[in-house]
């Protein structure tokens, strides 16, 4: 049984190894400048003013590469492609090997396409890596020309594959923890969160094509009995934008005002939220648990909604849906701040603003729950002001 060791020279450029390099997408320098009309307590925000840097995203045409979907890079001549390598230390790949008796090989000449990285089951990381690097892939590639590699999918990814229009594109399951020997290839490096902090114009195409797919089968997913009042059924609501609730609306801004319920969540619970979910359904809100959501579902609820409430969270992510100019307020502790759905927002031409709330957490990550309740009072006068905009 033969071993590659990438130890000793463990990385490699994309640069060095591709057959072609495209750019699929120029972003601008961008300086955050969020709501304006916020008076109390600006500095609470800590992305208010905070550079978003230009650059490029790229789609690479590679041959004969490995791909290990353990770790999801991919390797050249026993080398990790570094624009591969998605947030994982070089101490963690070290005891990568190429296992040359036991590759899946893959001969054909049609390039074989990795359009997700190892957290593709979490919700964010598919919003903002694969779909965007989907329509990316799709543009860059004819009809036909591509096989697009994916993970052993979950329901909601299926129903998004389908609704952004991959019924009849060419796919290959690939397996987990194990290697691929792809003769042809093609690597596009949005997957790897190369513009997760830059605003990118393939990522606002991307999403518009998936909100203007669920606005053409908004009879098939109108009606939601889990949430208080059913979404409407028209699909003229949804393309004129106008709603017959202006009663429960943020002023100026017609729609839903809706909450993202994290009481399910496994992660990052909130002590409270029961009590500030109560606080804000009095005050009109709509409260959503999306783990129990349809993805069209998902989508069509935040095209309706303007004024988004949450934690942070994957669920988030949702706001790429969102028509311009819809209110987000971001709930972050004070132990993890990741301005990531703000790059959503400023995307979208959303009015974003954030504060951070003492979690109890002297050290903690993205995982940590809180170890103290939220300060509700504060919330809602933020919530008031915003509301006020």
């Amino acid at each position: 049984m033969m071993h590659v060791d990438v130890t000793q020279t463990q990385f490699v450029s994309a640069d060095e190894v591709a057959e072609s390099v495209s750019i699929v997408a120029a972003c601008p320098e961008v300086v955050a400048h969020l709501c304006p009309g916020v008076k109390r307590d600006r500095a609470a925000n800590r992305f208010d003013g905070k550079k978003l840097h230009s650059g490029t995203a790229r789609l690479y045409r590679l041959r004969d590469v490995v791909l290990d979907t353990a770790h999801m890079v991919l390797l050249h001549q026993g080398r990790i492609i570094s624009e591969t390598n998605y947030l994982q230390s070089e101490a963690g790949l070290a005891s990568l090997r190429v296992n040359t008796a036991d590759l899946i090989r893959i001969e054909d000449d049609v390039p074989v396409v990795t359009c997700f990285d190892h957290w593709h089951t979490n919700y964010y990381h598919w919003t903002a890596h694969t779909i965007p690097a989907l329509f990316a892939i799709l543009a860059h590639y004819p009809e036909g020309g591509v096989r697009l590699a994916l993970p052993v999918l979950k329901p909601w990814q299926r129903e998004s594959l389908r609704v952004f229009g991959l019924i009849d594109t060419p796919t290959i399951t690939l397996q987990p923890a194990r290697q691929y020997a792809l003769a042809h290839a093609g690597y596009c490096d949005i997957v790897a969160g190369q513009q997760d902090y830059m605003v990118s114009p393939v990522s606002r195409m991307a999403y518009k094509k998936v909100s203007d797919a669920v606005a053409a089968m908004m009879p098939q997913v109108a009606r939601r009995p889990h949430l208080a009042r059913p979404i409407a059924a028209s699909l003229k609501v949804l393309k004129t934008s106008l709603f017959s609730r202006a009663a429960s609306a943020t002023a100026g801004r017609p729609g839903r005002k809706v909450y993202i319920d994290r009481t399910g969540s496994m992660g990052r619970r909130l002590g409270n939220e029961d009590e500030f979910i109560t606080r804000l359904r009095a005050r009109g809100f709509t409260i959503a648990r999306l783990e129990t959501m349809k993805f069209a579902q998902q989508v069509a609820l935040f095209m309706e909604a303007s004024f988004v409430v949450g934690l942070h969270g994957a669920g988030l992510s949702n706001i790429v849906y969102c028509r311009p100019n819809t209110l987000i307020y971001e709930i972050f502790p004070k132990h993890y701040l990741n301005p990531c759905i703000m790059v959503m927002a400023l995307q979208g031409q959303l009015t974003y603003w954030m504060d951070v709330f003492e979690s109890g957490v002297v050290d903690g990550d993205f995982t940590t729950p809180w170890a103290c309740n939220l300060d509700i009072e504060r919330a809602m006068q933020r919530i008031a002001e915003l509301e006020g905009l």
